[in-house]
């Protein structure tokens, strides 16, 4: 599974469960089970695990626009982005990015 893993960092943006079946030379649904055991994880879980911590280092360091953090990072639309991070993060890629600036703001006073 370590080559499937090496897929999703280098295709992130638009890997998807076929072609890291592909890239690792496996069936489909061989590949989907095994990654499952393997990983106690689903293979789109592990993918959108990955792209959300892509969108949190992009909103802590870059003053990139969220919606093209949302799309540069994989997500489809700007909702379901913003509906997956608030999921894991409690908060809003917004207000997480307004909360990293204050810690550094904060910071620098200090």
């Amino acid at each position: 599974m370590r080559k499937a893993r090496d897929y999703v960092r280098e295709h992130y943006q638009d890997a998807d469960l076929k072609g890291a079946a592909e890239y690792c030379c496996l069936s489909y649904s061989y590949f989907s089970r095994t990654f499952k055991a393997v990983t106690a994880q689903s293979f789109s879980e592990y993918l959108l695990g990955v792209r959300l911590r892509e969108a949190e280092s992009l909103l802590a360091a870059t003053d990139t626009p969220v919606t093209d953090i949302a799309y540069k990072t994989g997500f489809s639309t700007l909702s379901y982005f913003i509906a997956k991070f608030r999921e894991k993060m409690g908060i809003t890629p917004k207000q997480y990015r307004k909360r990293i600036l204050d810690t550094i703001k904060r910071n620098k006073l200090s």
